[in-house]
């Protein structure tokens, strides 16, 4: 006898990745762009452009308070959080853990999904830097330097 699956409750904080394509998809979608909060960690490398409506929050000026602060009001209002830096491989994870870990301790039954976008923004930056509806201020030559190759 097979057993019936059924998917299991969203009761707790979620840490997990999100890919550009999805993001993307979330962001073009007006009833769905208002349920998702982005938050760029990168400093001096932002001023190659950033996702549109972003918050830009270097990695440097997260303290226990501001995640604190941040966490209070950001789990009331959208449901799904999105971290990233240039390719998501230090700042943006280490960042999302930081915030994760303070959302599981002080509010364990939200509901609400802290992600990480995989390949950073230059990842979705190559993809999509022709929508002005998800990409704002891109700089194909700072682009370029930022991550270290031509790709126009």
């Amino acid at each position: 006898m097979a057993a019936n699956w059924t998917e299991p409750d969203k009761t707790s904080p979620s840490l997990g990745y999100i890919q550009p394509e999805e993001l993307h998809a979330l962001l073009i979608d007006p009833e769905n762009r208002k349920n998702v909060y982005i938050i760029d960690v990168r400093d001096n490398d932002i001023h190659c452009g950033h996702i549109r409506g972003s918050a830009n929050i270097p990695l440097l000026n997260f303290t226990p308070e501001l995640i604190a602060t941040m966490a209070k009001g950001l789990i009331k209002t959208h449901k799904k959080i999105v971290f990233h830096c240039m390719m998501s491989q230090a700042r943006g994870p280490k960042a999302a853990n930081q915030f994760f870990r303070h959302v599981l301790s002080v509010y364990p039954d939200s509901a609400v999904e802290i992600l990480i976008l995989s390949g950073g923004f230059s990842r979705f930056g190559m993809m999509f830097h022709e929508d002005s509806r998800v990409v704002t201020g891109f700089d194909a030559e700072t682009f370029e330097q930022d991550i270290g190759f031509s790709s126009f």
